[in-house]
């Protein structure tokens, strides 16, 4: 055959060939589609015009080979392609579709055709790989179909029919290539990537999960014709007008002023007379749409139809040079864009004379490799929005919030409601009452009158009553107005009047109290600050408020160098009984000023006046939850100056309470602190998540009577419920509350109940509105937003809400301005005063606030990666669990910011590296944290919260001096890694141990390359990113090399390993078991339950990261056996949870523990392996052998042993042997094993545990099981049955769809696991002498048969030889699998004397028949979404 002309892949071809290096088992690079005719089209016309189709048309002659590691194309000549015909009996296609959808095509087999015939229409359904043509060739495709068909019914000569050629453009593009237009074109981009930014705006929870769904919206015809007038009217395109549309929703719900959109460009010349090609064509360009810069939507479509035009003339530039070129500009690794848009209005033509001009639709084949794709379409005359999303970006409700925002849009613009982008409203009507649902807390009016009014009723009221208690010191309600007196005369004599500033400076105290209210009564604010506060943050809250004078006691004064007027309270007598007439306090006054830290620069003065702190007074009356009583014994434990410390003063004083307060000493004393509670009787107090937990363990601890406590609020950090679970069952009246408030909102504003369902998570949202408040979520343009869309958390104020915003901050009226705003609300029709947060929350479907991070703690990670530091902070504390206490910090590297991990553990069994492990394989690659620096303790702010700050600076510090010297390749696989690497990223020198992507740069696409280099080594591209440094890589490639190659068999001693049947009678009353997590551990121990002679039955079991051993074990009995009572009286009564690992000394467990346990055990059960064929040799003989060893030991000669092993250690006929019989007194018979590590270490196992019974007198008998099936009665298998050879096996044979006839009578056994262990423990339990049972089913299916069985299940198989079977195989199954399929050459074994021993006990195994082969291939088909096998029907 003369050898044909190659030709390069054109630029939009290379872009498919790129994905489809990284996918080729995907249907990413699949187009699909189908057309309808309403009658019945003749069936062989139809074929002659498919194929006049695909001989007119050179893309569908297009071959791919390999041709110096590049991949080229040729045009083969053309040759007649048989058009399967499926004739269906009804008119439902429903089972075809999904057939087709799943029919595989390729580069080596480019497209597939099939007619489809029903009792009235016909249909055509075409499918092709995206490399040989794009949708509009689709599009083409149809319209020649039917013009083909048509002149073929009216005998047309066809014989020149013909349209362009492929290879026009693939030499044009080879020209521009050479031309100076690609010089120029070169410039052009490299300016426009300059104004983009980095950031992702869908992040994937799953980089390598590409299912993907559709949902489409129809267009009715009265939108669509407003579209079009509005369209005229303005002199826009529909085109741009949808852009714009799509781009003002995506603004609006994701707060993403600046996008970059994909957006296809046909190529198609008209001079060429491309348009009538069905080849690939189209070249995906970036549009950049900045919504922000356009007030007015018209002004902004006119832009993108501008913009579009420019990049328009410069189309012809490599998609992945322009990704480059955006790579090195924005210093990321991220994909260009995460949204494609496209506007396909190619309707279909009439070119059919006798019949309808055909229905086309297209198919989706729910994968892509994009978080978003939306198309306007209108092939048939019904225009339709289509959006395509990967399930692992978004959700369901997230599209349906894009499309409601999207029509909702449409309709406020053509309706000419508004055309100014900042008033455009995405709320629905649904959306509204939903929020004022939320909103619904309660309706109020708020006294005129000031906190100062209240206080004084309540001493009218309560005059003997105790106020205050402070160590050894009280004082009643009359006593502390007296001090307030005394103390607001000398305030006025140092001239301190209305609206004038007081610092205080003080201890706890009851004259810190008495400062505070005298201070209000004379009109003036407070603001404290605390004695050990730095002298630079006290000089800016001097120089910043300009105080009247400072409260202080004696020292203080020298210790600040106060030069202001200041009193020394030390030096007053307040029991002087001074009346004081205060004029009328306005509520509008300022009560105090709190200082907040403020995340960056100097602190912010919060200025709170008396009607916020009256507000929240009367909310907390009118709240059933918060309700407070003169009943009530506040405790202050708080420091002052902390905002939320007013919670527990002014819930005490304005309700005619005891407030405690905790004296400086005792305040870091959690002991002490407990027994006030106990002492005093406290009903309530507000304490910071850290001091919950030191009460928690503390009272868990010691014993103290807590029982008095009513309300425990909490806030200010992150709660941890778990810590809480302790306290809730001791104390069943108890409730805690997560509030939440900033300063600027008065003390707190939402509250939650934390509950049981809390404590299971580990999680608690932020909760409700308390009483009369009133909160929202907005967006960039202070719109308000859906439920379950992230924005920033608002709290306003209407006309019936407490009245809780703050006045402002104190001389930053700039700051003012930006926080505290008027905002337009659409649930009142009317503009409100609101506080912006500053705090990025959303409202969820239970009308709950989750809180999701600062503002200021979104933040580019990894590359442009933008995400929030509390998500990621929430991931990690899920994904750990409650054994480790963390922080995380976000710090500069390079051009990006990554992720710092802290961690405090009490967990010291479980290293740091082993936790990075278990973060990487467990959470999206680009939260992962760079580093983990473990650390005694968190430094703490002075408000108790954890010191952020200092972390940052401590991660710095640590970074700086671990950076490594230049590490060089150590081994030859390290350097062809290097190599390849040094290719793709621009640092000049490099370490082995260097991130691709954190230190490198190296973007997604580049590491797809690397991955390709590194083709050899079988790797999955997810490797790269689960050993992401070139060390990790190597070390990887060389374990997975060396699998088994460094372990032989071990004959030592095999001559003492007899086999004696002499095996004594074995008590089973007290048994020790491992391996309970795995699937036949765990029937053992429902079966030993289920034993009346068992009595005590004790698991061994590890504990994991996050997963300790007690709840490894009832996730695993509630996931095989139903829950009931009396199978939770027999857990209760019989098991005993073990923390251990067999495979330590002591069996991992203290050594009192294992004295007890040998002195109590009579039997141990070791169904424990690591039953990976394909592993570390170092790491299986230490589970499976050492582990043996150890167990050997702890039974000695008292205590029996049953061992579960495997009948695979027959093993294969070796070159030195023929086969031979391995039965039950067999071990050694010259066997290989395939130098298979899983195999070696059980053989050496039973050798170990065959001495002992000679040479220690080790009473043990030995389970050599089969493939161990699901179950017979209901066909449950194992959780992780992808890790089943057996079944992996079994999967690739049905996919292949082939059997050899040389291996049809080959035996394939079914052995259900519950038999397995019900046959195991009624062995165990006779007084039989046998050391070896082999437990596998006689009942065996030949190939054969089994064939036959699943033809009645609808599975095709053909008969080929076997060489062709192995040739199918290889396309279906990967290389384990494979290997595992090919070695057939097994010894014969027998189980005749098991099967005796079973017959004596009436027990045989059940036969395996149709029911259990449709369970078997229930999980099969898990493996294989392509289990439709279509049936042809012939009329």
């Amino acid at each position: 055959m003369t050898k044909q002309n190659t030709y390069k892949l054109t630029n939009p071809q290379r872009n498919i060939y790129q994905v489809e290096q990284q996918l080729s088992n995907s249907a990413i690079n699949h187009i699909a589609s189908y057309i309808k005719f309403s009658e019945v089209l003749n069936a062989s016309v139809l074929s002659k015009t498919l194929n006049i189709l695909i001989k007119a048309n050179d893309s569908f002659r297009l071959v791919f080979e390999q041709e110096n590691d590049n991949l080229v194309q040729y045009f083969k000549p053309y040759s007649y392609v048989e058009i399967p015909i499926k004739i269906l009996e009804n008119e439902n296609i429903s089972a075809f579709v999904d057939y087709f959808k799943n029919y595989q095509i390729s580069l080596k087999n480019t497209f597939a055709f099939f007619s489809v015939i029903t009792p009235t229409c016909s249909y055509i359904f075409f499918k092709v790989h995206h490399i040989i043509s794009d949708a509009w060739g689709m599009t083409q495709v149809a319209e020649q179909i039917k013009e083909i068909y048509n002149k073929l019914l009216n005998n047309e000569d066809l014989s020149t029919y013909s349209n362009p050629s492929y290879l026009s453009l693939i030499n044009r593009e080879q020209e521009y290539l050479k031309s100076p237009n690609y010089d120029k074109d070169s410039e052009f981009w490299k300016n426009y990537v300059k104004q983009m930014e980095s950031s992702k705006l869908f992040n994937e929870n799953n980089l390598y999960d590409y299912s993907a769904k559709r949902f489409e919206y129809n267009l009715d015809d009265s939108l669509c014709q407003k579209i079009s007038t509005f369209c005229q009217e303005h002199n826009i395109t529909e085109y741009a007008f949808f852009l714009a549309i799509i781009s003002v929703s995506i603004n609006e719900l994701y707060n993403k002023n600046n996008l970059v959109i994909g957006t296809p460009f046909l190529n198609r010349l008209k001079k060429y007379n491309d348009l009538n090609s069905t080849g690939l064509y189209v070249s995906t360009l970036p549009l950049y749409v900045s919504v922000s810069d356009e007030t007015d939507f018209v002004s902004l479509c006119k832009k993108i139809s501008n913009t579009n035009f420019s990049i328009f003339r410069h189309a012809s530039f490599p998609f992945n040079k322009i990704q480059k070129m955006y790579n090195e500009t924005t210093h990321s690794t991220t994909k260009i864009f995460d949204i494609g848009f496209s506007y396909q209005i190619n309707k279909l033509s009439n070119n059919l004379t006798s019949i309808d001009k055909g229905f086309c639709n297209w198919i989706f084949l729910n994968q892509q490799n994009q978080p978003l794709n939306i198309h306007i379409s209108a092939v048939n005359n019904y225009p339709v929005i289509m959006y395509d999303y990967l399930t692992s970006c978004l959700s369901d409700d997230a599209i349906q919030k894009i499309n409601n925002s999207v029509i909702n849009i449409i309709n406020q613009i053509v309706c000419k409601k508004t055309t100014e982008i900042s008033k455009l409203n995405i709320l629905l009507d649904i959306d509204i009452k939903r929020l004022q649902k939320f909103n619904s807390s309660g309706n109020i009016q708020i006294p005129n009158i000031s906190v100062i009014d209240i206080f004084n009723e309540i001493v009218q009221k309560y005059p003997t009553k105790t106020a205050l208690i402070c160590g050894d010191k009280t004082a009643t309600y009359q006593e502390l107005n007296n001090k307030i007196n005394t103390l607001a005369n000398i305030l006025k004599q140092n001239n301190v009047t209305a609206n004038d500033k007081v610092i205080l400076i003080l201890d706890k105290s009851i004259e810190m109290i008495a400062s505070m209210f005298a201070i209000m009564k004379v009109g003036a604010c407070y603001i404290p600050i605390l004695s050990d506060e730095s002298t630079t943050r006290i000089n800016y809250i001097l120089e910043n408020c300009e105080p009247k004078c400072i409260l202080t006691h004696k020292n203080y004064d020298k210790k600040f160098n106060l030069e202001n007027n200041y009193i020394n309270l030390d030096n007053i007598n307040l029991c002087e009984n001074l009346p004081y007439n205060e004029k009328n306090l306005k509520p509008n006054s300022i009560a105090y000023i709190i200082y907040t830290s403020g995340s960056t620069g100097n602190p912010k003065g919060t200025m709170v006046m008396h009607k916020n702190i009256v507000s929240l007074k009367t909310s907390i009356e009118n709240d059933s939850v918060l309700k407070a009583t003169e009943k009530d014994i506040s405790m202050s434990l708080l420091k002052y100056s902390f905002d939320a410390s007013g919670i527990d003063i002014y819930t005490a004083l304005l309700f005619g309470g005891t407030l405690l307060l905790v004296e400086k000493q005792d305040e870091l004393n959690p002991a002490k602190v407990l027994k006030l509670i106990e002492k005093h009787k406290v009903t309530r107090s507000f304490l910071i998540p850290k001091w919950l937990e030191h009460i928690a363990v503390q009272d868990a601890t010691d014993s103290f009577d807590l029982s008095s406590l009513r309300i425990l609020g909490t806030g200010g950090e992150i709660l941890k419920p778990y810590i809480l679970k302790s306290l809730l069952d001791k104390y069943k009246n108890l409730k805690i509350l997560n509030l939440y408030g900033p300063t600027e909102t008065t003390m707190f504003t939402t509250l939650k109940v934390v509950t049981k369902e809390n404590i299971k998570q580990n999680y608690s949202s932020i909760g409700r509105p308390i009483f009369g408040s009133r909160l929202g979520i907005v967006n960039t343009y202070n719109n308000f937003m859906p439920i379950n869309t992230p924005g920033e958390l608002i709290v306003y104020e209407d006309d019936f809400s407490i009245q809780n915003i703050a006045k402002g901050y104190l001389n930053l009226p700039e700051q003012t301005k930006n926080r505290f705003v008027k905002i337009y609300n659409p649930l009142l029709n009317k503009e409100v005063i609101a506080y912006k947060t500053g705090d990025i929350a959303k409202i969820n479907s239970n009308l709950e606030i989750e809180f999701i991070g600062r503002t200021d703690d979104m933040v580019k990670i990894n590359g442009g990666y933008l995400v929030a530091l509390n998500e990621v902070d929430q991931k990690l504390r899920q994904l750990l669990g409650n054994d480790f206490d963390i922080c995380i910090v976000a710090i500069p590297y390079q051009n990006t910011k990554i992720i710092i991990l802290f961690i405090r553990s009490s967990n010291t069994s479980i290293s740091l590296e082993n936790i990075k492990i278990y973060i990487n394989r467990n959470i999206s690659f680009y939260m992962r944290p760079k580093k983990i620096i473990e650390i005694a303790d968190f430094p703490r702010t002075t408000s108790g919260k954890i010191d952020k700050k200092t972390l940052a600076e401590l991660a710095k510090d640590y970074i700086n001096n671990h950076k490594k010297k230049i590490i060089l390749p150590k081994n030859k696989i390290e350097q062809e890694i290097y190599k390849i690497v040094a290719h793709y990223t621009d640092v000049q020198e490099f370490s082995v141990t260097d991130d691709f992507m954190d230190d490198l740069g190296i973007d997604s696409l580049s590491l797809t390359s690397i991955y390709i280099a590194l083709e050899k080594y079988n790797l999955n591209i997810q490797d790269l990113y689960n050993n992401p440094t070139i060390q990790e890589l190597a070390k990887y490639i060389s374990n997975k090399k060396n699998n088994g190659k460094n372990y032989s068999i071990n004959l030592e001693n095999i001559d003492k390993a007899i086999i004696q049947n002499n095996v004594k009678s074995i008590d089973m009353s007290n048994i020790l078991i491992t391996g309970v997590t795995g699937f036949l551990g765990i029937h053992l121990v429902h079966e030993l339950l289920l034993n009346p002679n068992v009595k005590k039955i004790y698991c061994i079991i590890r504990n994991k990261i996050n997963l300790p051993a007690k709840k490894r074990f009832t996730n695993m009995i509630s996931s095989y056996f139903p829950t009931s009572v009396e199978l939770s009286e027999l857990i209760d009564e019989k098991i005993t949870i073990l923390n251990g690992d067999i495979t330590q000394e002591y069996l991992g467990l203290d050594e009192q523990t294992y004295n007890y346990l040998q002195s109590k055990i009579t039997c141990v059960i070791n169904s424990a392996a690591n039953v990976k064929h394909f592993v570390k040799p170092a790491q299986i003989k230490k589970d499976n052998v050492y582990s043996v060893d150890n167990i050997i030991k702890f039974c000695d000669k008292t205590i029996t042993l049953a061992h579960i092993s495997t009948l695979s250690i027959a093993g294969f006929v070796s070159q030195e042997s023929e086969s031979k019989i391995f039965d039950e007194n067999t071990l050694y018979i010259n066997q290989d094993l395939e130098n298979n590590p899983y195999l070696l270490s059980k053989f050496e196992a039973e050798k170990n545990i065959l001495i002992a019974t000679n040479t220690k007198k080790l009473n043990a008998v030995i389970f050599r099981l089969g493939n161990i099936m699901p179950r017979k009665s209901d066909g449950k298998f194992q959780g992780n049955y992808t890790q089943n050879i057996f079944m992996s096996a079994l999967n690739s044979i049905i996919k292949s769809g082939v059997i050899p006839t040389e291996l049809h009578q080959l035996p394939i056994e079914f052995s259900p696991v519950d038999e397995c262990t019900h046959f195991i423990i009624a062995l165990l339990s006779t007084n039989n002498k046998n050391s070896i049972y082999h437990i596998l089913s006689d009942k065996e299916l030949t190939i054969l048969e089994l064939s036959n069985l699943l033809k009645e299940l609808g599975y095709d198989f053909k008969n080929v030889n076997y060489n062709s079977f192995i040739e199918k195989i290889s396309e279906n199954s990967d290389e384990y699998t494979r290997e595992y399929i090919y070695n057939t050459n097994l010894n014969t074994y027998k189980q005749d004397i098991t099967l005796s021993a079973l017959k004596k006990l009436n027990l045989s195994w059940s036969t395996i028949d149709l029911n259990y082969i449709k369970n078997i291939m229930k999980i099969i088909n898990k493996f294989w979404k392509d289990n439709f096998k279509w049936k042809t029907l012939t009329k």
